[in-house]
């Protein structure tokens, strides 16, 4: 066996490496203002066992705390208001339809479709996915709606098949889909509450 090529090599005993280490890095700042050199006064206390203590008393407290009452007020009223939205959408979609299929309406058809195209898809991507948080669901939405349209318009112009009608007609077909499986439980919750 070859003789251990490290064995000549002693080490420094424990700490006193440390200890030249920090006798340089105060020696490199000699000249700074002597509130650099005690940087241990800017650190915070060390926490001791009684405060972690504490704070694991107060966040098991918080965990354990009830949950508000399922009929607060707050939640009929958002509850009432998420109703409202689907139901709103949904005869948004059936009057579309209704004056799309009668070919009929001008300028109700045209109110009817331009609202159409910029909520109701969204708002049926919004309340599938459970994202409709107040305003910030309606925002989403309308985001959606336009994205969504622009989209399946965008992919129907560069397939060379452009039929507007029958895009609306695909996209409330589905968006009535999605807001009718979320409409159920919600409005049965509601309607059980009065």
């Amino acid at each position: 066996m070859p003789p251990d090529p490290f064995a000549a090599i002693k080490e420094p005993p424990v700490g006193a490496q440390e200890q030249t280490t920090a006798e340089q890095k105060v020696a490199g700042l000699e000249g700074w203002a002597p509130a650099a050199l005690d940087v241990e006064s800017w650190l915070p206390p060390q926490r001791s066992e009684a405060v972690e203590e504490q704070v694991d008393e107060q966040v098991d407290e918080q965990v354990e705390a009830p949950s508000p009452p399922a009929n607060s007020p707050p939640r009929m009223a958002n509850e009432r208001w998420l109703v409202t939205a689907d139901l709103a959408s949904l005869v948004v979609i059936g009057g579309l339809m209704f004056l799309n299929i009668a070919n009929t309406g001008g300028d109700l058809r045209l109110a009817l479709a331009v609202l159409f195209v910029t909520c109701v898809p969204g708002w049926a991507l919004v309340r599938a996915t459970s994202l409709s948080a107040g305003l910030g669901g309606a925002a989403i939405a309308v985001l959606a709606s336009l994205t969504i349209s622009a989209a399946t318009s965008t992919a129907m112009v560069w397939l060379n098949a452009w039929h507007p009608l029958g895009l609306v007609a695909v996209l409330a077909a589905l968006s009535a889909v999605a807001i009718l499986w979320t409409l159920p439980p919600s409005f049965v919750a509601l309607r059980a509450r009065r």
